[in-house]
């Protein structure tokens, strides 16, 4: 599908009449096509013999005679052509995606039904899509605003999520000082405790050479007598 303003040059071979450009497409002038001449709203609405499909037959009940309304498919094989601009350009099925084009239906050309939209200017009833692409270009441009807004949320969301990596890093940068503090705490208690029994060991040390020397002296002092 085409950009909004552009959509409904449909390029299969059942709508080759969207060729010209988005405003001048189907207002063509042939003299098989004197019921051009209506005004705006109405052009498509074909008098001629060679238009009878412009009837009211079950099939065609959307070629409802208001300009508004014309295309805007009246039974259920249509509805997802909803018609608003909203909606215009979200095509629903397969079978429909290039009726995403103009605003309100790029005259359902899509199916084997509608056939009869088919390749020639017979169609001045297009020219009301140019109107109507106005809104789908508008409802477009509403639709980037939204995204636009969400882009602005997924920055927050990205902006938060550095805040809490910085937050965590913070917490990582604590823990690290914890675990040195604890190891410090611990050699200052080893050293305490290393100090402590050197003392001991050395008072021990001593205190067994003295009580060696007293036996020794009193041995040797027993031995003289």
């Amino acid at each position: 599908v085409d950009d909004a303003h552009h959509a409904h040059h449909v390029a299969d071979a059942h709508h080759a009449h969207h060729a010209a450009d988005a405003h001048h497409a189907h207002h063509a002038a042939d003299a098989h096509h004197a019921h051009h001449a209506a005004d705006a709203h109405h052009a498509h609405h074909a008098a001629d013999a060679h238009h009878a499909h412009h009837a009211a037959d079950a099939h065609h009940a959307h070629h409802a005679a208001d300009a508004h309304h014309a295309h805007h498919a009246a039974y259920a094989h249509h509805a997802h052509h909803a018609a608003d601009a909203h909606h215009a350009h979200h095509a629903a099925d397969a079978h429909h995606a290039h009726h995403a084009a103009d605003a309100h239906h790029a005259h359902h050309a899509a199916d084997a039904h509608h056939a009869h939209h088919a390749a020639d200017a017979h169609h001045a009833h297009h020219a009301a899509d140019a109107h109507h692409a106005a809104y789908a270009h508008h409802a477009h441009h509403a639709s980037d605003a939204h995204h636009a807004a969400d882009a602005h949320h997924a920055a927050y969301a990205h902006h938060a999520h550095h805040a809490a990596d910085a937050h965590h890093a913070a917490d990582a940068h604590h823990a690290t000082d914890a675990h040195h503090a604890h190891h410090a705490a611990d050699a200052h208690h080893a050293a305490a405790h290393h100090a402590t029994d050197a003392h001991h060991a050395t008072d021990a040390h001593h205190a067994h050479h003295a009580a060696d020397a007293h036996h020794a002296a009193a041995h040797h002092e027993a031995a003289t007598h």
